[in-house]
């Protein structure tokens, strides 16, 4: 909370449960707590940890507890009487009308907002695509009024100040026009 000395901070942990080793080490468990790069003796003591775990390697875990629930994530096996209660607890969920209906709601849900976020985007890129477009098409237009006021002799600052554009301008769209038609 605001105020509160920084050594009052509860423990902290972020668990990512991996099914292949995100390592590479072979260990059942990985455990990181913040420490300062430049020196790594240094802690920061905030009582936060991220901890791996590799279901993978639950084979070598020497905590015995730690081992069974890895086991039963990795094949299913409940071999302890946690996981057994587990087990039961995880059939209770899946077989209450409650949770299951409150899950579909969920998914309902979930996908409104995919569908919100999709019509969102259509009508996002359509406008963006009008917008383009029509922008192009005046660009064209422009070009092709330029290209086709110089061929009937009307001079270069006439035809800038009709369209709108410096005789600089003018003078560049001519010399693109007369590049593309002599490469034709």
């Amino acid at each position: 909370m605001k105020g509160q000395d920084y050594g009052d901070l509860c423990q902290g942990y972020v668990i990512f449960i991996c099914r292949a080793d995100p390592f590479d080490r072979k260990l059942p468990a990985y455990t990181f707590e913040n420490t300062c790069l430049e020196d790594s003796s240094l802690r920061l003591g905030d009582k936060s940890q991220k901890i791996f775990y590799n279901v993978s390697a639950w084979e070598s875990d020497c905590d015995g507890e730690r081992r069974s629930l890895l086991r039963y994530i990795d094949s299913g096996s409940a071999t302890s009487a946690f996981t057994r209660r587990l087990e039961e607890l995880s059939q209770e969920v899946k077989g209450s009308n409650k949770f299951r209906r409150q899950y579909m709601m969920q998914n309902i849900y979930i996908n409104d907002a995919i569908y919100q976020g999709r019509e969102m985007g259509r009508a996002e890129g359509i406008a963006t695509g009008m917008e383009r477009g029509i922008s192009l098409g005046a660009e064209q237009a422009t070009r092709r009024n330029i290209l086709g006021a110089y061929e009937k002799n009307i001079p270069v600052g006439v035809i800038a100040s009709f369209v709108g554009k410096t005789e600089a301008e003018v003078l560049e769209i001519i010399r693109q026009g007369q590049t593309e038609a002599a490469s034709r």
